[in-house]
């Protein structure tokens, strides 16, 4: 290769490099930083994707009180690796797809425990080791600020040790303290934006505890409930809510009101 010829290689890669770069420089400036995606996170409840995206982090606590039976919590932790990969509290969330105008979202949770706790009467169990389970989200946004949701999961309580009661160790083949499949429909409404509304209604089926299999863990959590929120945003970092839920538990113990309160932060 001569002289000229490697001057007009080393031309043509200097040019590819500039160019590169150049590339380079124009998608890392069209990407979002943190700051940006959490200024474009809608501060409507009923306006929000499935996902919260990239760099963004969102914590949220439930805590609530079930009539005659005692208090309960409900932790939630989650971040956005990517736009449609969550890293949840001992779980991972995929966002499928965001809703079109034909079609809702969609996205696939899995966990290997969710950190809640709540009364359940007669249950002779410990508290969970592990609560494996999946959860499938829709998601459909409609005009005006409404938003319809649909949930159904499948979980599974894992519990060692012994018996609350006394009966002493639990034997390795009935370790598990429950087994439900959770489903309900949600519709959120944000007429402004620091003030949302939400409905709720759901089903609880314990596949272990419904009668007549009660006696298999001492306890039943089959449920039918119906839940208002009312949500103050007072911007899109910041969620406060406060909620009633009506639950019919399958007998002996029947209608069970509960009263709570939540909050959600992202950062």
């Amino acid at each position: 290769m001569n002289v000229a010829s490697r001057r007009a290689l080393i031309g043509i890669l200097g040019a590819g490099l500039v160019s590169g770069l150049a590339a380079a420089e124009e998608v890392s400036a069209q990407a979002p930083t943190t700051a940006q995606a959490l200024a474009a996170y809608p501060q409507r409840l009923a306006d929000r994707p499935l996902a919260i995206g990239k760099g963004l982090a969102e914590g949220e606590i439930d805590g609530s009180y079930l009539f005659g039976l005692g208090g309960s919590e409900v932790p939630e932790v989650r971040y956005g690796l990517t736009d449609q990969l969550e890293l949840d509290l001992l779980g991972v969330r995929f966002i499928v797809s965001e809703d079109g105008r034909y079609f809702p979202g969609m996205a696939i949770r899995l966990q290997l425990h969710d950190l809640a706790y709540g009364p359940i009467a007669g249950d002779v169990y410990p508290y969970p080791y592990l609560r494996p389970g999946a959860t499938v989200d829709f998601r459909d946004r409609l005009p005006y600020h409404l938003t319809a949701e649909g949930h159904v999961g499948y979980v599974v309580s894992l519990a060692g040790g012994n018996y609350t009661n006394g009966q002493g160790a639990i034997p390795a083949g009935n370790i598990e303290s429950s087994e439900l499949v959770p489903m309900s429909v949600d519709l959120q409404w944000s007429p402004l934006d620091v003030v949302s509304l939400q409905w709720t209604g759901g089903y609880v089926y314990d596949l272990l505890g419904s009668y007549p299999l009660q006696a298999v863990n001492g306890s039943d959590q089959t449920d039918l409930y119906t839940r208002v929120d009312a949500v103050w945003t007072p911007t899109n970092r910041l969620d406060v809510k406060l909620f009633f839920v009506a639950n019919w538990f399958d007998a002996p113990i029947a209608f069970v009101p509960q009263v709570g309160a939540g909050i959600a932060y992202r950062l």
